[in-house]
């Protein structure tokens, strides 16, 4: 079987990139609505479709999941510095030629962006050389039985140039940029440039300190300092509401709350705003270092229906849900004096 190279679109720079010999006969695009094709590509055989990359430059690599997919081991390979001729060897230790094997189980993410990545990282990058460089989608793997669909759409996303961040804060000032609710038993203050929750009694409620003016945030990435500053048990939790709702009650905003327990673990729920709570996942007890009145480096990054949140540059919770799709952040503590610290919020561009 040959390979299939679809003359979709025209794409800019950061946009979706089309397969690499597509051809634009206008320079001018033309009216209508954008639409992208599916693939269909023998099991078994050589056949192949390959997206350049733009220029030179450490890119992440974003792939669409064509509704249709359904190999639970769609093969792909990054070649940053291009690919030997006649080489059929995929060697990521190959200093001149490196190349990377990336599945996706397509089941799991139908109609959707998924980044390729290495261990699950979602800071993968390759230092990409412009005109050798390129990623391909491949059906060798697969039995001659199987049918491989792709969509002609990939994403070459920069990482070398910072975006504008939605929200930051050092607590260096006030807290003017943020909002509790007045049914709220917590106390929030700034003690020595670092936001600290003191209210440590069992019967406060989960109520977090929010940005009111993040209610139409989608998709982002927030990282934070949190640490144990006092009063701490096996039931304390360290926590940040993501994708908050507005709430007008004492039980708390509808949104997805992550909990650093005090036993060791991380839990992610769902939260119904009238004080509901589904478990969504959880991390093994004993996994989270515990009490540690130094300070945990968080990162949550909600991308789509993906929730994943990485502790100290390790990742504790990897889920979908497509509940809620935007809205703000909040911090919180339970049963513990909780201090938090630069707390960033960048919006994540990997989905056009």
């Amino acid at each position: 079987m040959t390979n299939f190279i679809p003359l979709l679109k025209q794409f800019t720079l950061i946009l979706v990139l089309s397969v690499m010999s597509l051809n634009v006969a206008q320079a001018v695009v033309p009216a209508g609505k954008q639409v992208t094709g599916t693939i269909m590509i023998q099991g078994g055989s050589n056949s192949a479709i390959k997206w350049s990359a733009p220029s030179t430059m450490s890119y992440k690599v974003h792939v669409l999941v064509p509704k249709t997919g359904t190999t639970t081991n769609a093969l792909y390979r990054v070649y940053p510095k291009g690919k030997k001729a006649g080489s059929t060897l995929c060697d990521s230790t190959n200093a001149k030629y490196p190349c990377f094997e990336v599945t996706i189980d397509q089941t799991q993410h139908q109609n959707a962006w998924v980044q390729l990545m290495l261990n699950e990282d979602a800071a993968t990058q390759w230092d990409f050389s412009k005109g050798k460089g390129y990623v391909t989608a491949v059906a060798d793997n697969l039995s001659g039985a199987e049918i491989l669909n792709l969509s002609a759409a990939a994403r070459f996303s920069s990482t070398s140039v910072n975006p504008t961040p939605l929200f930051q804060d050092d607590f260096s000032g006030t807290l003017s940029a943020w909002s509790l609710n007045p049914a709220s038993g917590a106390s929030f203050a700034i003690v020595n440039g670092e936001l600290v929750q003191s209210n440590t009694s069992p019967g406060i409620p989960y109520n977090d300190l929010y940005v009111p003016t993040g209610f139409d945030w989608q998709d982002y990435e927030v990282s934070f300092k949190a640490r144990h500053v006092s009063g701490f048990y096996s039931v304390t939790a360290l926590g940040i509401t993501i994708r908050r709702q507005q709430d007008s009650n004492s039980n708390g905003a509808a949104g997805y709350r992550i909990e650093l327990h005090g036993n060791g673990f991380v839990q992610l729920h769902k939260l119904d705003g009238a004080g509901g709570a589904v478990l969504l996942q959880a991390s093994s007890p004993g996994t989270l270092p515990v009490p540690n009145s130094i300070g945990y480096q968080v990162q949550v990054r909600a991308l789509g229906d993906w929730i994943q949140v990485w502790v100290d540059g390790i990742k504790y919770i990897d889920v979908h849900d497509a509940t809620y799709s935007t809205g703000t952040i909040g911090l919180e503590s339970v049963h513990v004096a909780g201090g938090f610290d630069d707390v960033t919020v960048v919006p994540i561009s990997a989905i056009p």
